[in-house]
């Protein structure tokens, strides 16, 4: 029997682009745009319910569809970078990452979408909505949805000012749309529907609201909307408008002390009110619960996270327990499975964050357990390895014993880590090393040999040709025609695998043993396998450490248009053939088509973005059952 392939973790973090961002759903369900995508995020379950791909740009804004009658929403709406609003329709039965949902464009703005808002019009099962948009070209657009059928009824022109937040409501016992749009301008203006338009809606509104600040910067630049209040909800008090502004200070705050210097975008609670979501300056998500005895708690709780800026490389520990990747966010990142007592679902979180640097994080590679070697734009290697504390915390939180982790460890790990003054990396510190040290002057951490001791990054000397050149092509006996973008070895080193730009995947090697004397073995490497063509650019190749049953390599292709795609591949003969090659599994979009299906032994799978997103996802291909 074919074993389904999983989405088991998706690392990402929400888009720097205001407070628009996130939504949280009554559902439970949170809402938030990564790059190009739309990610839904369960809190109570730790998991991704599904990644909506549909934007060609950053995701700027997005909104749950509240019906009237506050049942869980099945709809939202998005605006990007691409110019473009996309209504993401579900058909309300089983989950998000297992239905398909509809996706409807609605184009006309002529700049970036920046805010978004819908109401829904009636309580009919057919959608009528009332969509409000705000972009960078100074204009409002008002949608009308009913239906199926979406059309642009109206714009609002803001001249040379930009609209930073949109919020629709109804005048109070009344069906007649009102309309907030808190501007640059440190205006809220205020527009209600007449007879299918806005009043006044040559771009003056029927009312403006200002706050004249008491201290001596004037009226304050309104950031955002929160919302309209809503006096159903409390019977017998007025509706009224909040917003948000840079001089307010908070009375009441959550957080860490000292940390998040540049501030959050911002924070939502909630449908039941127990919970606190913020979003902060470069992307992270935090969450606070409010205690169950004493309800002036809140306490942190676990959340999603990932790099913010594209993953540049991403690899797996030799074991294959966990994993660990860098990006252009300037971050090492090291993801693990947190397995708990309590619970027999094991989730992946973000466990350590090994490497903050000052540069672009560019590549890396694994050298031991719990060693790797990371490279940046300063063109500076650097090798880290875990100390003592990290693996007993490691061993805490992925339930796997400290004789098992620490089996190929010298004896001589440190016990930990510290940040010296003025020093730039941390210091090994051993068992019976002093706790408070002398301070040194600060022309001694001057010197580079006190910024990175020989502990952490010791110096490799080249003597003498360590690296022959064995094969190598020219223009002449080249097959690739454009960049080559990635490479891999298979797990027994006998052939090596490249993807490239021209769209295809070639497995070199020695093909024909027999013929290998001493001497020649730059004419013994030449292509073992036909020319694969993946039908769009290669960005990565990877083969599994695990066989199929009959011997065959298992090959994943990551191609730029997202699809990744599982092949087979076995030499049947000394002569390369076009049915060496099978194609066992195609991932698209974040969803699993029909034919995702293999009947070979457990395998992980991660999926990086380079270079476009700032998203990785875990894929697992459990045991294949009789």
């Amino acid at each position: 029997m074919a074993a389904p392939v999983s989405l088991c973790h998706v690392a990402c973090c929400a888009n720097r682009a205001g407070g628009g961002v996130v939504s949280w759903g009554r559902g439970g369900l949170l809402a938030f745009g990564s790059c190009h995508d739309v990610v839904l995020y369960d809190p109570a379950a730790r998991r991704t319910a599904a990644a909506l791909r549909g934007h060609a740009g950053r995701v700027n804004c997005v909104r749950w569809v509240r019906r009237r009658d506050r049942v869980s929403e099945t709809e939202l709406i998005s605006g990007g970078s691409d110019k473009q609003l996309i209504l993401w329709e579900w058909n309300g039965t089983g989950t998000w990452n297992n239905q398909p949902v509809k996706s409807t464009p609605l184009k006309g703005h002529t700049e970036a979408v920046c805010a978004v808002d819908v109401v829904c019009q009636s309580d009919e099962p057919a959608l009528n909505l009332l969509i409000a948009s705000a972009a960078s070209d100074s204009t409002v657009r008002i949608w009308s949805w009913h239906g199926s059928e979406a059309k642009c009824i109206e714009i609002l022109q803001f001249g040379n000012g930009f609209v930073m937040d949109v919020c629709l409501s109804f005048l109070p016992g009344s069906n007649v749309p009102v309309l907030a749009c808190g501007g640059d301008d440190c205006k809220i203006s205020l527009f209600i529907q007449q007879n299918g338009q806005n009043k006044n809606s040559g771009g003056e509104p029927i009312q403006t609201l200002t706050n004249q600040n008491s201290s001596c910067n004037g009226i304050s630049k309104v950031d955002g909307i929160r919302g309209w209040y809503n006096p159903e909800e409390r019977k017998g008090e007025k509706e009224f408008l909040t917003s948000i502004e840079t001089d307010r200070i908070p009375r009441v705050r959550v957080g860490e002390v000292g940390g998040n210097t540049l501030g959050f975008f911002d924070c939502q609670f909630s449908p039941d009110g127990s919970m606190i979501i913020a979003h902060a300056f470069h992307g992270a998500l935090h969450l606070w619960k409010q205690a169950t005895v004493n309800k002036k708690e809140w306490t942190p709780e676990v959340v999603i996270s990932g790099h913010f800026n594209s993953v540049e490389d991403v690899k797996w520990d030799p074991e294959g327990e966990f994993i660990i990747s860098v990006g252009s966010d300037q971050t090492t990142r090291l993801f693990a499975p947190w397995k708990r007592n309590e619970e027999t679902e094991v989730t992946w979180h973000e466990i350590a964050r090994p490497q903050v640097h000052g540069y672009d994080m560019r590549c890396l590679a694994m050298v031991g357990r719990f060693q790797f070697v990371s490279g940046a734009d300063e063109k500076v290697l650097r090798v880290f390895r875990a100390p003592k504390n990290f693996i007993e915390n490691f061993s805490n939180i992925t339930g796997m014993p400290m004789e098992k982790l620490c089996s190929q460890q010298s004896s001589d790990l440190p016990e930990g880590a510290t940040v010296p003054a003025l020093g730039l990396s941390n210091k090994a510190v051993f068992e019976g090393d002093m706790a408070v040290q002398q301070s040194e002057d600060e022309e001694s951490f001057n010197k580079i040999s006190n910024q990175y001791p020989e502990i952490y990054f010791q110096p490799v000397i080249l003597t003498g040709p360590v690296f022959t050149c064995c094969a190598y092509t020219d223009k002449n006996t080249a097959i690739h025609s454009r960049i080559i973008w990635s490479c891999d070895w298979t797990p027994d080193s006998k052939y090596f695998i490249t993807g490239s730009r021209d769209k295809k995947v070639i497995i070199w090697g020695q093909c024909d043993l027999s013929v290998t004397t001493e001497g020649n073995m730059l004419d013994s490497i030449k292509p073992c396998s036909t020319v694969l063509d993946a039908k769009d650019s290669v960005t990565a190749v990877s083969i599994s450490r695990v066989l199929t049953p009959d011997g065959r390599y298992i090959v994943a292709v990551g191609l730029e248009n997202g699809k990744i795609i599982l092949y087979t591949w076995k030499q049947s003969g000394q002569e390369p053939a076009l049915a060496d090659w099978t194609t066992r599994v195609e991932i698209t979009n974040s969803e699993l088509s029909e034919e995702s299906a293999i009947e070979e032994p457990p395998l992980n799978l991660l999926e990086g973005c380079p270079l476009q997103f700032g998203l990785e996802k875990l894929l697992q291909i459990p045991p294949a059952r009789s």
